[in-house]
């Protein structure tokens, strides 16, 4: 039952995948240095690829030097401390996002230096920032998503000036985007140097996104589109946990609201072409008695050149059939990903990983934090959240092009600035 994961033809294509993310890293870099408002560097020398330095996506900007217009960067604001993971660590009574213990780290970092010829570990928010300039970055989710935008945000420190605003200083606007069902939208962003931003709209069911009756415009993304986005601005859009936790009725809706997503990306592509489905990481499953998180069931491994997961089953290997089928769901992407994964490249709708790099990362989750259940649903940071972000740029880099002249005007002015509802 082992796949044919040692395919000569079918690990070149992996690898050249893999060199082709390098080499637009490196061109990026090129860019980067060229264009960047903000330089890192540590003992003098510019961050590259060194296996002595932590990496700035998974907690190097903690040591590393920052210059900004050639003084040093100003990181004086609380946010600096609610991103430093060092003065976090697991603290109980904190309310910031979780953060990675040692080991914990340790673990990421493995993970990340194979991934994709460890591309996460080269990572600068450089490469993120000339991408997003005159845009804005739409993350539309659940509590995942929110992850990946703390994650995003404390990437990008230095390249915001501390202040979340509302994506509209327009109250009635912003009315009609927290009126959503289920769960009360939170809708907030931050405002990148020169232009651009990144916003996150909470939003845990995917029937809410288009076709909803009971959200303005018929669904989240319409009424961004209609009141507060443009054209050239990027969507990446993430559910499926909260449709779970209602069994086959919410698992059903599910589906339905992935075929919606799908038509609606078809009939809409030609003016709004940048959207994404990001798929959900895996939720492992409880080992109350150590107060930790099981790891998934045998018969699988991950391909870190390509990212995804294969069967991996020796012939000889004695094992009872339902070990085999919970391989196979598993290497399919589960409950979430594999319908995900199924219905909408019917539509040409893109589907960003996510779920199988999570599958080794069982100890990587929250897990006790001195209160409430067991966490085997969200990950620590600096871990996954932060792979989550190299993720993005990876699809942005091949499918979105930078606006080679942005429009200046669309900044961090004050007026633009409202303080997000709380």
């Amino acid at each position: 039952m082992r796949e044919a994961s040692n395919s000569s033809s079918w690990a070149r294509v992996a690898m050249k995948r893999s060199l082709l993310f390098l080499a637009l890293l490196g061109v990026a870099r090129t860019a980067a240095a060229a264009q960047c408002p903000i330089f890192y560097t540590r003992g003098g020398e510019a961050f590259g690829r060194s296996a002595t330095r932590t990496p700035l996506l998974l907690g190097g900007l903690e040591t590393a030097a920052c210059r900004s217009g050639g003084s040093p960067c100003d990181r004086s604001s609380t946010w600096y401390e609610y991103c430093r993971y060092e003065y976090c660590r697991f603290d109980p009574a904190s309310n910031r996002f979780p953060v990675c213990n040692e080991q914990q780290r340790a673990l990421a970092l493995g993970v990340a230096s194979r991934l994709y010829n460890g591309g996460p570990t080269q990572l600068e928010p450089c490469h993120l920032y000339n991408q997003l300039q005159g845009r804005t970055l739409w993350l539309i989710g659940d509590s995942h998503t929110k992850q990946l935008f703390d994650s995003l945000r404390c990437f990008m420190i230095d390249f915001w000036d501390q202040r979340e605003c509302a994506p509209s200083p327009d109250p009635d606007l912003m009315a009609h985007l927290d009126d959503l069902p289920a769960m009360r939208a939170e809708a907030k962003c931050i405002h990148l140097l020169g232009s651009g931003r990144v916003c996150y709209v909470s939003a845990v069911l995917g029937t809410s996104l288009v076709n909803s009756p009971d959200v303005s415009d018929d669904g989240v993304l319409p009424l961004l589109r209609n009141w507060f986005a443009r054209p050239e601005d990027i969507f990446i859009v993430q559910f499926g946990p909260w449709h779970e936790k209602y069994g086959e009725q919410g698992m059903a809706a599910y589906e339905q609201a992935l075929e919606a997503l799908g038509a609606y990306y078809k009939s809409t592509k030609d003016k709004w072409p940048n959207l994404l489905f990001r798929e959900t990481p895996l939720s492992h499953a409880h080992n109350a008695a150590e107060a930790g998180c099981l790891p998934a069931p045998q018969g699988w491994a991950l391909n870190y050149t390509d990212g995804r997961l294969m069967l991996d089953i020796p012939p000889s290997a004695r094992v009872s059939s339902a070990v085999s089928a919970a391989a196979v769901s598993l290497v399919q992407g589960g409950a979430l990903a594999a319908p995900a994964r199924r219905i909408l490249p019917k539509y040409g709708l893109p589907v960003m990983g996510g779920f199988d790099y999570s599958v080794p990362l069982h100890e990587g989750h929250v897990g006790v934090r001195g209160a409430g259940p067991l966490d085997c649903l969200h990950y620590c940071s600096p871990g996954l959240p932060e792979i989550a972000v190299y993720e993005v740029w990876r699809w942005l880099a091949v499918r979105v092009a930078p606006i080679d002249a942005p429009d200046t005007s669309f900044g961090p002015g004050a007026a633009e600035c409202a303080p997000p509802l709380v």
